[in-house]
């Protein structure tokens, strides 16, 4: 399931009710499990996120941790622990227990589990039923390395004689599920690449008792044993040694006394790496969420902000562009920082939260004072530098953040509510009228924001590139983690897509198959137009078809005449004799079979015929409402579901995705008549071209 690289369709945090679902669900799933281990995998006080994978698997993990949960189906009926979450509680599931180490290697390379790489207890097999999750484990290594549903009950397994699959894995350690946690986080130094052994440190310890001695016997005897196997063994577990194990009654024992150490260390889990252990969690005050608040807004403005996004709601700011900025391993909170919440930290960082309905009185007054001090600094230096005879006489630049002011300033009429300040502002008039000096608008804030007040929420207005934090802030050069709005990383706001590149091209038919046997071209191989129609023109040259009377011409022979004109002529009608130049490698092209060749990023696909376009329509319904129908775009490499997701984000309206009646295929529907503004951000965001692109507007009379 987790064998093949994987990306995800979306992340998104989960609400207070499905957190209660999400508890629910696996309370009812894993009953052995206590309501403390529960917490301790998914503490109450943390964010969880669900991360939807293009397979349709959810994964459900802690936010800036690991990865805890996994639904095979999206529907809460399957769910299984990850290896980060038997890491924590090892005895969340019963397991299995290896006959070796070595068994390890077969079921990391993504190999079911079979019965003959089991250890089988003296008293025997505990009862266990078709489809059950249980996990894996290495004899004296208490983490499990993977886990799975059980195949066949207990019963069935020993009317088999213990033959055949035991388990069907769905996740273990270092498949791409794994890999999705960065730092490639182990429980133990018994992990290892390829395989996995007993814990030295647990081996340490029983080394210093007499009661685990005969298990270090025993198990170095199997690890003898398959060590003298012949190196061209078959991957099939089928194929180890069956024997009991004698010793595995006692390791059993060990690794449940040792359950509790395991959950003790798991916080302080070990990286890959010859360095040192690194701490994952990070303990900020306040002043340090804010000040990394800070540097993830600028880094956020470098980076995946552009100004075509704007204005973008502060929900998609925050998910989709300041947490992937966020230092790995850190989880940043908002409630953790003195703002506490998310509308007052951008107001606080806008030039909106200073702009009112009505002229601040006070505010305008403290603006000229100043503005005529500044005007006064600047003459006494203007006089300065001209009797050093320094410098040319221009006018100076007084630059002011506060319009108000500036148009009291500019004009010499003036208002009951501005007599007060007529002082100040007669000087810096006369100053201005005399061109000694000029003044000019500067806004002070990076951003600017404004409160939605229909919707409750604040939203990016514009983005202020010249001001000084922003020009003097280096964005950090790594890569951005993934967030959920990324449903085609999904999608976003704002985020950039794949490229797409879209090429038709043709196959050699029946037509022409004679042309390409006679120029020695593959008649199985697929041709750019250009390619085929130097085909052509290389059988012309080979013939020496051209006229020579006038060269812009070919004469037609009867292969040539056949792979142009057979079957396109109407009865009756007598077959051309020779054909210009120009339109020759044009007929010869559309006897050809079209293709179309589609590739976005590291993806491509080939389809016979021709591209088909996305077709866009808005027709009115129930209530005369519009709506807007979206199909043809999975010929695009597009998914329905993350489109779907992006435009919810990007037109702040519903959206749902339904199959195309008699056709295969799905189609996404849009509530409201957003048919110009769909089709362009199909060309702006993922690159269609606008001749693939069909858009019918039934609304119009």
């Amino acid at each position: 399931m987790f064998k093949k690289s994987l990306e995800a369709k979306s992340q998104q945090r989960l609400s207070g009710a499905d957190r209660k679902k999400l508890k629910r669900t696996i309370k009812e799933r894993f009953r052995n499990a206590s309501d403390s281990e529960i917490d301790s995998i998914l503490p109450p006080k943390t964010e969880i996120t669900i991360v939807k994978l293009q397979n349709r698997v959810h994964v459900y993990g802690v936010e800036g941790g690991f990865p805890m949960f996994f639904d095979i189906d999206g529907r809460g009926t399957e769910i299984f622990p990850t290896v980060f979450a038997l890491w924590k509680v090892p005895e969340l599931l019963p397991a299995f227990i290896l006959k070796g180490g070595e068994v390890s290697r077969f079921v990391i390379g993504g190999a079911d589990l079979m019965f003959p790489g089991i250890s089988v207890p003296a008293e025997g097999l505990p009862s266990f039923a078709e489809g059950e999750p249980w996990a894996v484990k290495v004899p004296g290594n208490p983490a499990p390395i993977a886990v799975g549903s059980t195949t066949m009950s207990s019963t069935a397994a020993l009317k088999a004689g213990l033959r055949g699959k035991a388990l069907r894995i769905t996740h273990y350690y270092r498949d791409s599920l794994w890999e999705l946690v960065e730092g490639h986080y182990v429980p133990n130094a018994g992990f290892f690449e390829d395989v996995v052994f007993e814990d030295p440190s647990l081996s340490s310890a029983c080394q210093t008792s007499d009661s685990c001695e005969g298990v270090n016997e025993a198990s170095s005897d199997q690890l003898n044993d398959i060590n003298n196997k012949e190196e061209g063994e078959s991957v099939d577990v089928l194929d180890l040694s069956s024997e009991a194990n004698t010793s595995s009654t006692s390791q059993l024992d060990i690794s449940n006394d040792l359950a509790e150490q395991i959950t003790a260390n798991v916080d302080d889990l070990k990286v890959t790496d010859e360095e040192s252990n690194v701490e994952v969690h990070h303990s900020l005050s306040t002043q340090d969420v804010d000040a990394l608040l800070d540097k993830c807004l600028l880094q956020a403005l470098h980076t995946t902000i552009k100004d075509k996004d704007l204005p973008m709601p502060g929900s998609t700011l925050w998910s989709g562009h300041i947490l992937p900025c966020r230092p790995s391993g850190v989880t940043l909170d908002i409630k953790k920082s003195s703002y506490k919440k998310l509308s007052k930290w951008l107001l606080a960082k806008s030039a909106a939260a200073l702009k009112h309905d009505v002229v601040a009185i006070s505010n305008v007054e403290v603006e000229n004072q100043a503005k005529a001090l500044a005007t006064c600094d600047l003459i006494w230096l203007k006089h300065l530098l001209q009797e050093l005879r320094f410098g040319k006489d221009e006018w100076m630049k007084l630059i002011c953040d506060n319009q108000v002011a500036l148009n009291i300033a500019s004009n010499p009429v003036f208002y009951e509510r501005t007599k007060h300040i007529e002082v100040d502002c007669h000087f810096i008039t006369e100053m201005i009228a005399s061109e000694c000096m000029a003044t000019s608008f500067y806004i002070c804030d990076k951003i600017s924001v404004k409160e939605d007040k229909h919707k409750k929420e604040v939203v990016l207005n514009s983005v202020n590139r010249n001001h000084l934090e922003y020009t003097s802030f280096r964005p950090e050069k790594r890569q951005v983690e993934k967030s959920d709005q990324a449903s085609d990383h999904s999608a976003s706001e704002g985020r950039s897509h794949k490229t797409l590149e879209v090429a038709e091209i043709y196959k050699s038919s029946v037509h022409v198959n004679p042309i390409f046997a006679s120029v020695g071209a593959d008649t199985g191989k697929l041709f750019s137009a250009a390619e085929a129609t130097d085909i052509v023109f290389r059988y012309v040259e080979k013939e020496n078809l051209v006229k020579p009377t006038n060269k812009s011409m070919v004469v037609l022979d009867a292969i040539l005449c056949d792979a142009l004109f057979k079957g396109a002529i109407k009865k009756g009608s007598s077959y051309p004799t020779e054909i210009h130049k120009r339109d020759l490698g044009t007929t010869f092209v559309n006897r050809m079979q079209p293709h179309h060749v589609v590739t976005r990023g590291g993806e491509s696909v080939v389809r016979k015929g021709a591209l088909k376009t996305i077709q866009i329509m808005t027709e009115r319904r129930q209530g005369n409402k519009k709506m807007t129908r979206v199909s043809g775009f999975e010929s695009f490499l597009m998914d329905a579901e993350a489109l779907a997701s992006e435009l919810q984000k990007k037109f702040a309206c519903s959206t749902s995705v339904a199959e195309l009646p008699g056709k295969k295929g799905h189609e996404v529907l849009v509530q409201g008549g957003v048919i110009e503004d769909l089709a362009k951000h199909l060309v702006d965001q993922y690159g269609i071209p606008k001749r693939y692109i069909e858009v019918l507007d039934k609304t119009k009379k």
